[in-house]
C-alpha cells in the first residue's frame, strides 16, 4: 500500500490549496496517466498558465508525482483527518 501524509496547520487549507480545478487536476492524471502541463491544460480545455500554477500549488504538498517532464496522482484517495 502506497500512502503519503501531508500535514496542513489549519484544517480549512484542504479546501483553500484543494480547488475544484486542483482535483480536476488530479481526477485527470488519476484516470487518464501521465501528462505534461500542456497536454493537461489541453484536455481540461484551460489556459497553460493557469495549470501551471495549480500544478505548482499540488507540487508543492507532493500529491503530484514527476517522471522525467510527465505528472501523475497515483492516489486512489485523498482522506482527512481532524484531531479535536
Amino acid at each position: 500500500v502506497r500512502e503519503r501524509n501531508v500535514t496542513l496547520t489549519r484544517p480549512e487549507e484542504l479546501s483553500e490549496v484543494l480547488t475544484p480545478d486542483r482535483l480536476d487536476i488530479l481526477r485527470h492524471l488519476r484516470r487518464d496517466g501521465a501528462a505534461d502541463v500542456e497536454s493537461l491544460a489541453v484536455s481540461l480545455g484551460r489556459d497553460g498558465d493557469a495549470v501551471q500554477v495549480d500544478v505548482a500549488a499540488l507540487d508543492g504538498l507532493r500529491l503530484i508525482v514527476h517522471d522525467g517532464g510527465r505528472m501523475t496522482a497515483p492516489w486512489d484517495a485523498l482522506t482527512q483527518n481532524i484531531a479535536l
